[in-house]
């Protein structure tokens, strides 16, 4: 199942915050940025073009398909909470993108509130998003989805950031 991106889309003034600690990360062909599984290490922008997430089930097939275009922030939720990345994500040729290691994201966040709120406004968009790919590609009603998580942590059902990128 394929969907389009929408919360990973987000405001040009958010980039800007980390433009000077940004590693440019080079697109010219199909660029892996993390896989499923790994741990991850920091976020990737994706200024232009566009990148497709993949998360596989048990048995290696494929259960979801996202698709982000710029401007748009990738690996938010696995980054926040800590934990593996739940998809694969996939830069497609020509696309602009740059990655902010975890501990730059983090250290920005505690000296500027005002961006913890955009970023924690951000990573619950996108879980509240996931949650709907989920339940939809599943034949779910969203509310008999959020029903089967009342009462669980709902962290990173998205897509994560973990490969340390090299530019």
């Amino acid at each position: 199942m394929q969907i389009e991106s929408s919360p990973l889309r987000t405001d040009l003034e958010f980039f800007q915050v980390f433009q000077d600690r940004s590693i440019p990360i080079l697109c010219n062909q199909d660029r892996v940025l993390f896989c499923q599984g790994e741990t991850a290490t920091g976020i990737f922008i994706l200024h232009e073009g566009s990148a497709n997430l993949f998360k596989r089930g048990n048995e290696n097939d494929s259960v979801i398909c996202l698709r982000a275009t710029g401007p748009s922030i990738i690996g938010l939720p696995s980054v926040l909470g800590r934990h593996p990345n739940d998809f694969t994500a996939i830069a497609e040729s020509g696309a602009r993108v740059t990655f902010v290691h975890q501990e730059d994201l983090t250290n920005s966040m505690n000296s500027d509130p005002p961006l913890m709120i955009k970023v924690l406004r951000l990573l619950a968009a996108e879980v509240d998003y996931a949650r709907q790919a989920i339940s939809t590609s599943f034949g779910h009603s969203r509310a008999a989805s959020a029903r089967r998580v009342k009462g669980r942590k709902v962290g990173g059902v998205q897509h994560p950031s973990s490969r340390t990128p090299r530019p």
